[in-house]
């Protein structure tokens, strides 16, 4: 079976990155950053942290060039990199002021993300947000990287770290309950107003 467009130009942008092209590591910024930025600045609910994150991160990403492993598909390399930095700068924080904090990052998703423009939508995008910040932080995750990142359930799964059906299980979850409060808000609206 043949590979796609997309994963060939991948692999190949990849490749020309570890053997030092400055230009293929500029287009692998380029084509990420504003990507990465909206995750990184989810996970920390901080503008500043998220920018010295994603600089550490290509920093340490050209540092090491030589030393990674070849992919086929580096955007959940890049996702998973990115979020080890913010995890650990958010624990460094903690520490610095005195705060332990073994929980997960709580991934902000704001009103502002669905935010479609058209009045009659706009009560929709409030309710979704609504449900969405009922989700526990893994699933306000895993539903980002599936609906605002468009990566695919093994790509999470290759940024989490688990198996594939363990993805799966969250999304399905996730969606079930989100399903479950929407129609709640939808009965409460209908028999309030």
């Amino acid at each position: 079976m043949e590979k796609s467009p997309r994963k060939k130009n991948q692999k190949t942008l990849w490749q020309r990155f570890q053997s030092g092209d400055e230009d293929a590591f500029f287009e692998i910024y380029q084509e990420n950053h504003a990507l990465l930025f909206n995750y990184a600045i989810r996970l920390s609910s901080n503008e500043e942290l998220s920018r010295d994150c994603i600089h550490d991160m290509y920093l340490e990403l050209w540092e090491k060039k030589g030393k990674l492993k070849s992919l086929e598909n580096f955007k959940p390399y890049l996702f998973k990199f990115l979020r080890n930095i913010v995890i650990d700068k958010i624990k460094e924080h903690h520490k610095l002021i005195g705060e332990s904090n073994g929980k997960e990052p709580d991934m902000v998703i704001s009103h502002e993300d669905f935010l479609i423009g058209k009045e009659y939508k706009e009560l929709h995008v409030q309710k979704v947000t609504q449900a969405l910040q009922s989700l526990s932080p893994r699933q306000k995750e895993v539903v980002y990287l599936k609906f605002y990142s468009n990566l695919s359930y093994k790509e999470i799964a290759e940024v989490y770290q688990i198996n594939y059906q363990s993805v799966r299980n969250l999304m399905s979850e996730s969606l079930k309950k989100m399903k479950e409060l929407l129609l709640f808000l939808v009965f409460v609206l209908i028999f309030w107003c």
